[in-house]
């Protein structure tokens, strides 16, 4: 018989001939246990007192070894590359992925990823460890929130980060303003370039002057409204004379100039006619009495029409450094890249 259990009294039961003994202690240790075999006939239920046989020791363990946690670098995408968000309805940035190596153990941590919102708008993430794809799905209210996003990755108490930009489709028609607004229109105007202006767009403008040519901005005299167009997007701006620089602005540097040029229209009629509108001005000014069939003197500046040129450099200064526009126009959505400052 081997015997491990404590020294108590215990109850066996006896089932046929040629059997075991199953001895359960009173205390319930695991260890506690009697197993024997007879071959004894029947048996009644008895008790018995049993002493001690000690079981062998348990076996020693080696102490696990401290895990030293290695260090975690991001290795995609580079710093400062650019994202754009597609042209489709849904305004919908992906591609922007993201991957990391380990110097070292991870001892048993997971790598956590983060990027910064763009405004309101919150990614996705979609893990494929070690790497992340983020998704953003709809565009913010504010040209500001675009902009440099930073990406960080944890391991542990490790971690690593990077900036990319991310920026809107210049082309696309997904801003959260009213339907049928290009992106352009709906961000420049936050921007230096168009704040403090009251500018509404239209898809097409043609010239008053005769010609009837696509015009990319206008200010109409009746409705005492500057109107923006599509021109102002694709097209260039009036050549400078070679004694200011010349060349022509495009992109929002022309932008910025059309909508002051049509701007300063709309004050120097405002200065000269007030708010009366004009026609019946002319009228009460020439039933006057003593100015009879008298003409009104012709509102100032009407031999430039307004036009207060702007230097290149003057406008390089005052507009592209503080918008982050590009120098040199580029082809794709990374030219629509633009941010201010605070308070700019």
């Amino acid at each position: 018989m081997s015997i491990h259990t404590q020294p108590a009294r215990y109850r066996v039961s006896v089932i046929g001939g040629d059997f075991s003994w199953v001895w359960r202690c009173r205390d319930g240790d695991p260890e506690c246990r009697v197993v024997t075999r007879e071959d004894r006939g029947e048996m009644k239920e008895r008790e018995f007192e049993v002493g001690v046989e000690p079981g062998p020791p348990p076996a020693a363990t080696e102490p696990d070894e401290p895990c030293e946690l290695g260090t975690v670098r991001i290795i995609a995408p580079d710093r400062g590359a650019q994202y754009s968000y597609g042209p489709s309805n849904l305004g919908v940035l992906q591609g922007l992925m993201a991957k990391a190596e380990i110097d070292g153990e991870d001892c048993g941590h997971e790598l956590e990823w983060s990027i910064e919102d763009i405004g309101s708008v919150q990614a996705t993430q979609e893990v494929v460890h070690p790497a992340v794809a983020f998704t953003f799905t709809g565009l913010p209210e504010q040209n500001e929130d675009f902009g440099e996003k930073r990406i960080t990755v944890r391991l542990g108490d490790r971690s690593d980060s990077l900036s990319v930009q991310v920026c809107f489709h210049p082309r696309a028609y997904n801003n959260p303003g009213e339907p049928g607004i290009p992106n352009w229109f709906f961000y420049w105007e936050q921007t230096v370039a168009g704040r403090g202006y009251e500018l509404e767009y239209r898809a097409e403008l043609r010239s008053t002057l005769g010609s009837g040519t696509s015009v990319g901005a206008q200010y109409d005299f009746a409705a005492d409204q500057v109107f923006m167009a599509q021109a102002a997007f694709t097209g260039r701006c009036a050549e400078r004379p070679p004694e200011l620089g010349g060349g022509a602005s495009e992109g929002i540097d022309c932008f910025a100039e059309l909508a002051r040029h049509e701007t300063q229209h709309k004050r120097e009629r405002h200065e000269w006619w007030g708010s009366m509108n004009p026609q019946a001005e002319e009228r009460a000014a020439r039933s006057a009495p003593g100015n009879e069939g008298v003409r009104p003197a012709d509102p100032p500046h009407s031999g430039t029409r307004g036009l207060r040129i702007i230097r290149a450099k003057e406008l390089r200064a005052r507009h592209l450094s503080t918008y982050g526009d590009p120098p040199t126009p580029r082809e794709g959505p990374s030219r629509s890249l633009l941010r201010l400052p605070p308070g700019g």
